[in-house]
């Protein structure tokens, strides 16, 4: 709104037509905007749509965000033949023990190095180009700072035959959010749980349908369901992934303004996050989206101090006018 503010104090005048789409529904799921884009499609109507919804790779390393992660969750619930926890004392040994059977049952869901277990679960996944790798290098990884700033002495989750960067933006995931079952109060119980529930979310990759995943982990759990046990699955929220490809001649224009304000190319990266409307903007208008965001690593997305640069408030706004001059 403040490049528009400018160029319209400057030249009196837009190079292009514009139309804001302005909501308040992002941190609950945007749950009416789909509806919404499918009713005003004609009063939509438009040949790109810019999100700044990104951030860059680092201060005056301007980076385009082509590519985001889906999602789909669900929670698992495994149940033992009983209706209630048992006592330790008296069937300890003998009856079956609801944790023991859903860690067992989630603990197949990956092999030993890390892919998962499930079948079809990558069959629409394509690998990345020489040039998306190459992209993703250039982005730069310091796995010693990283492991510092997290507290943690070792990165080895996911797939081990792929790189960190490439594991966390453009490989699909399947994580174990929540388990949970038996007594769970201050000091003990001696209680043979009954019931066990968890929770699952899995990051998913262009061309993967979260419907079609949450199908296949359903069947895998409730096919591996251990015996004597009843295995309910759950299925929870959905996000689509997206892809622009980088040669798209509205992302090319998008490079060339960054550069001209920046005055460094910018790198193209995958984000590993979702961002689930994006797709239906895509998909309902029929047009190309452009992630064209300013952020910064350092700016405590989410947290307590969160704020944004002042340079990249003054640049950003000077981008966004480049772009729609080159558009």
């Amino acid at each position: 709104m403040k490049a528009v503010e400018a160029l319209l104090k400057v030249e009196n005048k837009l190079p292009v037509n514009l139309k804001f789409c302005i909501k308040g529904e992002e941190e609950i799921g945007s749950s009416h905007l789909p509806q919404f884009l499918s009713q005003n499609k004609e009063k939509l109507a438009c040949d790109v749509v810019v999100i700044s919804d990104s951030d860059m790779r680092d201060r005056g390393v301007p980076a385009i965000t082509y590519s985001l992660r889906g999602l789909c969750a669900l929670e698992v619930s495994l149940k033992t033949a009983n209706t209630t926890d048992l006592h330790s004392g008296m069937f300890g040994g003998g009856g079956q023990n609801a944790n023991h059977l859903l860690v067992q049952l989630l603990s197949t869901l990956h092999d030993a190095n890390g892919k998962v277990n499930v079948d079809h679960f990558y069959d629409e996944v394509l690998e990345l180009t020489e040039f998306e790798k190459e992209q993703i290098k250039a982005l730069g990884f310091d796995e010693e700072k990283l492991k510092k700033s997290l507290g943690l002495t070792e990165l080895t989750g996911g797939e081990t035959n792929y790189p960190y960067p490439e594991k966390i933006s453009s490989r699909p995931t399947l994580e174990l959010n929540g388990i949970w079952g038996g007594f769970q109060g201050e000091g003990t119980k001696t209680v043979i749980p009954n019931e066990a529930p968890g929770k699952i979310t899995c990051r998913l990759v262009n061309n993967q349908n979260p419907e079609k995943i949450q199908g296949l982990i359903k069947k895998y759990l409730e096919e591996q369901a251990p015996k004597g046990c009843t295995v309910k699955v759950t299925l929870q929220d959905t996000g689509n992934p997206f892809l622009t490809p980088i040669d798209h001649m509205m992302i090319q224009k998008a490079a060339e303004a960054y550069e001209q304000v920046y005055g460094a190319s910018p790198v193209y990266k995958r984000e590993g996050g979702s961002i689930p409307i994006v797709l239906d903007f895509n998909h309902t208008l029929n047009t190309p989206v452009v992630l064209m965001g300013f952020g910064l690593p350092d700016e405590n997305l989410h947290a307590p101090n969160e704020h944004f640069n002042l340079e990249n408030f003054d640049k950003g706004s000077l981008t966004i006018c480049s772009f729609l001059e080159r558009v």
